[in-house]
């Protein structure tokens, strides 16, 4: 049997390589989003071999990249894990007039994701390096 050869291009990218060229993308201006910057990004990396919402979870790690999540009104039931980045979600409460604690919004701590508990679903990620 013939052994299977590779090439530089039929590889698929290394993740620091990814993270480099969001970096790179985020340079030039603000991305409005997830779609756009995976559009962007693919321009640096021509073997880029990840969906959209990967590149988004890897753009989530990076420090120096701020990663803004607008939502909107959710059907489906309050999540306890966050849609943006999938880490566990803190509860905000708050005391309602009468005195009871009641919880008001949802945020992550990992990667600053914020919910209300009416407007809890995202709908666009916008990307911008950090100040």
């Amino acid at each position: 049997m013939a052994k299977k050869e590779t090439t530089k291009e039929s590889k698929p990218a290394a993740e620091q390589e990814i993270k480099e060229a969001i970096i790179k993308v985020l340079k030039k201006g603000k991305v409005e989003s997830q779609d756009e910057l995976y559009t962007k990004v693919k321009k640096f990396v021509k073997t880029l071999s990840i969906k959209p919402e990967r590149l988004r979870l890897i753009a989530s790690e990076i420090p120096e990249v701020n990663v803004i999540v607008e939502t909107k009104k959710g059907m489906l039931k309050v999540p306890d894990i966050c849609p943006s980045c999938h880490t566990e979600l803190t509860k905000i409460k708050a005391k309602n007039l009468c005195g009871e604690v009641v919880v008001v919004g949802l945020k992550c701590e990992k990667c600053k994701y914020y919910g209300s508990i009416r407007d809890f679903a995202p709908f666009r990620y916008r990307f911008e390096l950090k100040k």
